[in-house]
């Protein structure tokens, strides 16, 4: 006999507060553009220019430079183009809840699980709140950001998630010392759960790649999950045994052949840049291979070099989403959809769940919102969500 552990795994694309997802490409490009021109005309002699530029591309300094160059940039036009941070993220948590009950007010409303439904959705207009249960037993997210100047969305998103039944939940550090040597962003990893979370570990790659090392943490973040069996015996509360499931999720920085935009370098400077290898090895090592589920944004197309790497790495453990080999679902990215993040950026197959147990992992659907919206925005994420289950023996 067993019982089913349900997962939402996603990568939600939300920033910290003042960045803008859609111009995250073309602003960082434009950040470098206006630094370097700064450096040349304010550094006395060509010399010294070119020391301290060299020293920046080097050292990989260049990188948050040039972002945090064009952040106030991004900051005042973030008050005329909305990215819609808080209603993305509360679309999220209504697809991974279950209406139950449909009110006027959240005074006629029985239970605590109270969301505000989306406005033009089937059950809105004079029925617009409704109490809910969680569709999932777990919810994992990546690009859930948190920065030092402002943790915002998450905090708005937790609230939600806690009234639509999801009471515990473990995220990625936040604050200067604890990111360090970030000094922009944490690992924006987070588990949410209907269940008891314990033993929370983060872990930072101690390799990390040159664009993302000053601005971005990049790890695995693992919680155990102490799943309810549906048998008494000898028991952590209220007669009902459990059964720890150690859940895990990853994102993995993208290797530079990845991203499209650096297609025109040399084959030397991805070897210089890459830490692809690196990180998989150290998620290989933390990952336990009994009692495990483990999902993200693994950033390696399938049946790609980098993809193979991954499978040898987890070679232990139940590949969820194998499938995705012989027919390539688009999860980042999907084809014929309004890109989120503007610029070079083409559809592929990035995210994946393994685990020790056995079980399934799909796509759960598209990302599209249909949203009213100046700007024609309609995307909750650039990534997809993966969805699925693994059987836990009682």
């Amino acid at each position: 006999m067993s019982k089913r552990l349900t997962f939402y795994s996603q990568n939600v694309c939300c920033l910290p507060l003042f960045s803008s997802e859609r111009s995250l490409q073309t602003g960082s490009l434009l950040g470098a553009v206006t630094a370097t021109l700064a450096l040349f005309k304010f550094l006395p002699t060509t010399r010294i220019f070119i020391m301290v530029f060299s020293t920046l591309v080097c050292t990989g300094l260049g990188f948050p430079v040039s972002y945090l160059t064009y952040l106030p940039l991004s900051a005042v036009l973030s008050f005329f183009s909305n990215d819609m941070k808080h209603e993305r993220l509360e679309e999220i948590a209504r697809r991974v809840t279950t209406i139950v009950e449909v009110g006027k007010d959240r005074r006629d409303l029985s239970k605590v699980g109270v969301i505000k439904l989306n406005e033009g959705g089937e059950n809105s207009g004079e029925n617009a709140f409704a109490t809910c249960e969680p569709k999932y037993d777990v919810v994992i997210l990546q690009e859930f950001y948190a920065c030092v100047y402002s943790d915002r969305s998450r905090s708005h998103f937790i609230n939600i998630m806690k009234q639509a039944g999801y009471e515990f939940h473990v995220k990625s550090a936040n604050g200067i010392t604890r990111t360090l040597p970030s000094v922009w962003a944490n690992s924006g990893l987070a588990i949410f759960s209907k269940h008891k979370l314990k033993d929370e570990k983060e872990l930072a790659f101690s390799h990390q790649l040159a664009y993302d090392k000053y601005l971005v943490r990049r790890g695995v973040l693992t919680a155990t999950v102490c799943f309810p069996t549906g048998e008494t015996g000898e028991t952590e509360s209220g007669g009902e045994t459990f059964k720890d499931v150690k859940v895990s999720g990853v994102h993995i920085g993208p290797p530079v052949s990845v991203l499209t935009f650096f297609k025109w370098l040399p084959d030397w400077f991805f070897a210089l840049m890459d830490k692809f290898h690196c990180q998989t090895s150290e998620l290989a090592t933390e990952i336990d291979s009994k009692n495990c589920l483990l999902c993200g944004d693994f950033n390696a197309v399938v049946n790609g070099k980098d993809y193979k790497t991954i499978l040898s790495e987890l070679k232990g453990l139940n590949h969820l989403t194998k499938h995705f080999e012989k027919k390539p679902k688009c999860t980042a990215n999907p084809v014929g959809e309004i890109l989120l993040t503007r610029g070079l950026r083409k559809s592929k197959c990035l995210d994946y769940a393994f685990t020790s147990y056995e079980g399934e992992g799909d796509v759960g659907g598209d990302s599209v919102w249909k949203c009213k919206d100046d700007n024609g925005f309609q995307f909750t994420s650039d990534h997809a969500p993966i969805v699925g289950y693994i059987e836990i023996k009682k």
